[in-house]
């Protein structure tokens, strides 16, 4: 929802709920909605910049008024192509991955990896199971 205020174009970030200027917003995101439609919303940028961070492809995330929604489009980390959610997974790169490293929930050798690309490299790529997680 965009309004104008005081000459400076005012946008309402569904993540947290917030007003920001529009400068301040990041791109249009399409949403998968649970009655099995699709719409997009946008997120701002100050507060929501990891607004998906902690999800995974196929994961419903709450909004600020309460809806879930879940991200249609991501982007594979290793070839750079967009994709549904459902032709990528989050999964370990086994070059980076520190088995004794587990001081948090979030492990910076994961990534959002395409089944194409997890299909040329099984062996990079592994889910979590697979490593012993």
């Amino acid at each position: 929802m965009q309004q104008e205020d005081e000459g400076i174009d005012v946008v309402h970030c569904e993540g947290c709920g917030y007003d920001f200027e529009a400068v301040e917003m990041s791109g249009v995101i399409l949403v998968h909605l649970q009655d099995g439609g699709t719409r997009e919303l946008q997120l701002c940028s100050p507060v929501c910049f990891d607004f998906w961070a902690f999800s995974e492809p196929g994961d419903w995330v709450k909004l600020a008024s309460g809806e879930k929604v879940q991200r249609a489009v991501w982007t594979c980390q290793k070839c750079a192509t967009a994709y549904d959610y459902a032709k990528v997974q989050l999964l370990i790169d086994v070059l980076d991955y520190d088995p004794d490293d587990h001081v948090s929930e979030w492990h910076p050798e994961e990534w959002v990896i395409c089944d194409t690309c997890h299909k040329a490299q099984p062996e990079r790529f592994k889910t979590r199971r697979e490593v012993g997680l």
